[in-house]
């Protein structure tokens, strides 16, 4: 431990540790601020601290659902790896062949350049990206973003990520990862990061999930399956490693267990008293409408 602040601390009474050595402790913060985020961008800070503050911000990528949702611009770096990325649409069968961007032509874009706001008209219409599909003719059609699926898309945006994460050997936290893509689609973004043939860099990926579908070992490792559990107010992590090798084998059937509340971390769900609760309010409904 470098550093512990606890909510009532402010910048004078944060406490350090022995191993934080040379340059400046006590920086002074706002109380809605991070020390890190404050001591990272600061001269007089130790260096150590500063590396730590840049690991954090540079080698670490959060991905929610919102970051994978519409069309998005395309960098010059991102549109020299279209063909790669169109080729993995086409590997994992979403019947797109190709992924192509078009850049709009000035005369054209000067004709609405007046009448749109400057953030719409640089994101929207100054390049234009089509997913390309076979006929059955053998023709090519191009489709719009809006035509696409939902779920080529996210997997269109994702990609990126995952071209960007796996090249650096970056960390990346996804929450509910199931909940954007098929269920093979998930065991495939898994296994690419398990495999050491395509994960060269070490890269990481760290995702929630409410699906137990992964929870087997021939996916997962046991010290790589983590469970969130609700203690008064508080959540306890651990993982199927934590217990006992004795009594939870590298073969034993991690979902059927953990069904079972073998690993505890199960909702208490009473059936009973949610439907007696809704029986009641669903009648004093009825009566009130009366």
């Amino acid at each position: 431990m470098l550093f512990d602040r606890t909510e009532e601390d402010t910048w004078e009474t944060i406490r350090f540790s022995n191993y934080y050595k040379g340059g400046q402790r006590k920086i002074p913060f706002f109380p809605n601020q991070s020390y890190l985020s404050k001591a990272g961008s600061t001269a007089a800070a130790p260096n150590f601290i500063r590396e730590v503050y840049r690991y954090l911000t540079r080698q670490i990528i959060c991905i929610t659902g919102s970051s994978l949702w519409g069309e998005r611009r395309l960098s010059e770096d991102q549109k020299e790896q279209l063909e790669t990325v169109g080729e993995l649409l086409h590997l994992i069968d979403t019947g797109v062949e190709t992924v192509s961007v078009t850049s709009i032509r000035p005369s054209v874009l000067e004709k609405y350049k007046q009448a749109i706001p400057t953030e719409v008209f640089i994101n929207q219409l100054t390049q234009r990206l089509y997913f390309n599909h076979l006929a059955s003719d053998g023709s090519v059609v191009k489709m719009d973003p809006k035509h696409v699926s939902e779920g080529t898309l996210r997997f269109f945006n994702f990609t990126f990520y995952l071209l960007e994460v796996l090249k650096r050997g970056l960390v990346v936290f996804f929450d509910e990862l199931e909940s954007q893509f098929h269920p093979e689609i998930v065991r495939l973004i898994v296994r690419l990061f398990n495999d050491p043939r395509v994960n060269t860099n070490h890269a990481q990926l760290f995702f929630t999930t409410h699906s137990v579908d992964l929870m087997k070992p021939e996916i997962f490792r046991r010290d790589q399956v983590w469970f969130a559990e609700k203690q008064d107010g508080a959540t306890k992590l651990y993982s199927i490693s934590d217990f006992e090798g004795a009594k939870v084998r590298s073969n034993s059937p991690y979902a059927e267990w953990y069904l079972e509340g073998r690993f505890g971390a199960l909702p208490q769900v009473n059936y009973l008293t949610i439907a007696d609760f809704l029986v009641d309010q669903l009648s004093q409904g009825s009566n009130n409408a009366s």
